[in-house]
């Protein structure tokens, strides 16, 4: 069996769905989108062997308590929205320019999304990179539910320092990943704690004990951008479903790293 490394293990989000399900986590029995999830995935440090791994070795490593926080929001103006604050970046499309794009083919998709994303050299500046993933996973994970979108507004904060070996990308690409799987329905984690949102406790599970909840200083700097947030949270992916959101974390960071898609 080839040796697999875990990009980042996303440990809880908070999902909120219309009307009955308000507040509620999503389940996969629902066909309905939810309104608004906030994703949360730490980083990562690799004690021993972490150039092995480019070998097919096995590393030993652990995550970091410093993580990347995503915000989805299901909006009604038409538009895709990404807010970048740690690199002062914002961009928008209208939802009509992104909702076209699954009709490329896959070389003219790269093409098309590269172009919306401003990556036009071959080191492209750090927040480019980011858009390119964002739109990449957006346009692949919810294919056949763009339409069905009356806009979005994705906003990501990260306590991780990027560039520092710490997985900041991986934290980011995964975040991404859970948060539009459980938007559209496909992830459901099946354990509501009680414990709101903005309160931040340590939970025990069979993988150890994490963080859940937003900190103080997150949750600052979400109300400074005008971002409200409420709700408690949900946790408990299955195997099958983190399989999932790793397979599409990996997808992207492949696509950060330079390394080919589509061979």
């Amino acid at each position: 069996m080839k040796p697999r490394v875990a990009y980042a293990e996303v440990s809880w989000v908070h999902v909120d769905l219309p009307s009955v399900y308000s507040a509620c986590c999503a389940t996969s029995s629902t066909s309905e989108m939810a309104s608004s999830v906030v994703v949360s995935a730490p980083g990562k440090v690799i004690l021993h062997g972490e150039h092995a791994v480019v070998y097919g070795k096995a590393a030993l490593a652990t995550s970091v308590d410093l993580r990347c926080y995503v915000v989805l929001k299901q909006v009604e103006d038409a538009t895709i929205t990404l807010d970048l604050p740690d690199f002062d970046h914002h961009v928008q499309w209208s939802l009509l320019t992104i909702s076209s794009l699954h009709t490329l083919q896959t070389a003219t998709e790269m093409t098309e999304l590269k172009e919306l994303a401003g990556v036009t050299s071959e080191s492209p500046a750090t927040q480019n990179t980011a858009t390119l993933v964002f739109l990449y996973l957006l346009t692949h994970i919810c294919r056949e539910k763009l339409a069905e979108f009356p806009g979005l507004s994705a906003t990501v904060i990260s306590t991780l320092p990027a560039s520092a070996g710490l997985g900041s990308s991986a934290a980011f690409s995964v975040s991404l990943a859970a948060g539009f799987l459980s938007l559209i329905g496909e992830v459901s984690p099946n354990q509501r704690l009680n414990k709101p949102l903005q309160q931040q406790a340590t939970v025990e599970s069979e993988r150890g004990s994490a963080k859940v909840g937003l900190p103080m200083s997150v949750m600052q700097r979400l109300d400074k951008l005008g971002i409200g947030v409420s709700g408690s949270v949900c946790t408990g992916w299955s195997a099958s479903e983190m399989e999932v959101i790793n397979e599409w974390g990996l997808k992207a960071e492949k696509l950060i790293h330079g390394t080919p898609l589509w061979d």
